[in-house]
């Protein structure tokens, strides 16, 4: 064991099995300085919960792997919707409410780009992940007004992984439950580096952010993405139960493109149904600077404002319409967006007709 004096940096080496349980001290020989060395117990304890901590980490990451193994075995003999700009849909059974070309539907966007001179650069890959991550995604979007002080806080300590204290007792008690569940499935899926709830009288959720690249990719905005994927193809669903209709449709998400100018972009979500083009960008925080960009881009796609939309999480609802009418896009908050999106849908298939 080495040991080393605080006062000249003077470094020992001695046998461990001679120090006693409670610890001991040595007098430096250089400078007479008092050197503690502290008791075998105490070291053994930091050791043992060293250990323990690391069990813990290594068993959450056990808990994922299952999670994500299960996942894969349960949808190995199906075409799932991948939710990386590849169209591949199940095969549709008898009563199939929507009807999929899976290869050549997305087909239909790419040739809609390139009329505009617009080149796919890259498409994200399809990760084994993604289907615990639309979950995650869903039960965000679906709380997010009671989720949204935990979500503002992970998002807020990710960067550099900090822990934090969340005190929750003036919380609806539906809001109180849902922060502790999406929390608590977090952390099992090591999203969350740790995490605690203390119940009443505390009501005090204490926890760590995990600074992985792509949990911070997750929270910085790609559930949102995720979130308004599924909405939009729950829309084109219940279009079929309400109207008998089937329709036919597909998505790109996060593609990069080359602009007719050569720069380059990514788009969140280009959705195509029976033809007609839907584009979406989604913010999680500030939007302003964002506007006249967008504004561009939708002339470039040939997008009208009906068709291009903004939603954004934090945004009164009373500003929307004002904001869509001076600008080129359809702006919805998290919770107006499928009624819009249904709107604009619909119009366009009775029009169709």
């Amino acid at each position: 064991m080495k040991i080393q004096c605080n006062q000249c940096q003077t470094q020992y080496r001695i046998d461990e099995s001679k120090i006693p349980e409670r610890g001991a001290h040595v007098i430096c020989k250089k400078c007479n300085e008092k050197i503690i060395i502290p008791s075998q117990i105490k070291n053994l304890k930091n050791k043992t919960d060293s250990l323990s901590r690391i069990e813990n980490v290594l068993e959450r990451i056990a808990v994922s792997l299952e999670t994500i193994v299960n996942t894969i075995n349960d949808h190995h003999n199906e075409n799932d919707s991948e939710l990386a700009g590849q169209i591949s849909q199940p095969e549709p059974e008898k009563d199939s409410k929507i009807q999929i070309n899976t290869d050549q539907r997305n087909e239909m966007i790419i040739h809609y780009l390139e009329k505009k001179s617009i080149q796919i650069r890259r498409l994200p890959e399809a990760q084994a992940s993604d289907e615990l991550i639309n979950s995650f995604a869903l039960y965000l979007g679906d709380n997010y007004d009671a989720i949204e002080k935990l979500y503002r806080t992970i998002k807020r300590t990710m960067q550099k992984g900090e822990s934090f204290k969340l005190h929750i007792a003036n919380e609806p008690q539906k809001s109180i439950s849902a922060m502790c569940q999406f929390a608590y499935r977090l952390y099992q899926s090591a999203f969350l580096a740790d995490y605690k709830y203390l119940k009443s009288p505390q009501f005090l959720i204490t926890a760590r952010s995990s600074s992985l690249p792509n949990v911070q990719n997750f929270f910085s905005g790609q559930w949102l993405e995720r979130y308004i994927l599924q909405k939009m193809i729950e829309v084109v669903d219940n279009f079929f139960n309400k109207h008998a209709t089937h329709l036919k449709w597909s998505y790109l998400i996060n593609p990069q493109i080359i602009l007719p100018n050569e720069d380059d972009f990514e788009l969140d979500i280009l959705f195509e149904v029976e033809k007609h083009i839907y584009w979406v960008e989604a913010k999680t925080g500030d939007y302003q600077s964002y506007i006249d960009k967008y504004t561009k881009m939708s002339k470039i796609l040939g997008v009208d404002n009906q068709h291009a939309f903004m939603v954004l999480t934090s945004i009164d609802e009373n500003l929307c319409d004002s904001l869509s009418s001076m600008f080129s896009m359809n702006v919805c908050s998290l919770n107006s967006f499928m009624e819009s999106f249904d709107h604009v849908l619909s119009q366009d298939i009775q029009n169709q007709h």
